[in-house]
């Protein structure tokens, strides 16, 4: 349980650092064109901005793909092979590292998902059986009290 509440703290804040880069930069670009700035200098705040937002982008594909990744392996979980261009991409620098696409996220999570209940299928049955077994046995015991107290 910890750890998907720090997966999630980890890939919330990789999505709010991704968005804060976007609209402070989006902000930027708008007062320099409001500003009157020569193409140069915006040109080169876009060069800039297009950096860092790649940059806060590729570390949100990492930080999601290294925690599915991570899970895949603890529940024993196929991922896709490497190989296959549209389950993997290649982040470009500074990194030059291979993470998920967004459809190799969603076939991971949905092997995931399927494992997860397929694990917990196993509980749920013990628990019904139980159930069932106690209530058969409070059944019979009601079922002599109700003997005894009709021959007294």
């Amino acid at each position: 349980m910890f750890h998907m509440m720090q997966e999630w703290w980890d890939i919330r804040k990789a999505t709010r650092s991704l968005e804060s880069t976007r609209r402070s930069y989006d902000k930027a670009l708008s007062r320099a064109a409001k500003e009157g700035k020569n193409q140069d200098d915006i040109g080169m705040l876009e060069s800039e901005a297009s950096y860092f937002v790649q940059e806060a982008y590729a570390e949100r594909q990492m930080t999601i793909s290294d925690q599915l990744l991570q899970r895949a392996e603890r529940l024993s979980v196929v991922v896709p092979d490497r190989d296959m261009t549209e389950m993997w991409e290649e982040l470009e620098q500074p990194y030059y590292k291979r993470t998920l696409t967004k459809r190799g996220i969603a076939e991971v999570r949905n092997a995931i998902r399927t494992e997860m209940q397929a694990k917990g299928l196993y509980p749920k049955i013990i628990f019904i059986a139980i159930t069932a077994l106690v209530g058969a046995i409070a059944a019979i015991i009601s079922a002599i009290a109700a003997l005894i107290a009709a021959f007294k």
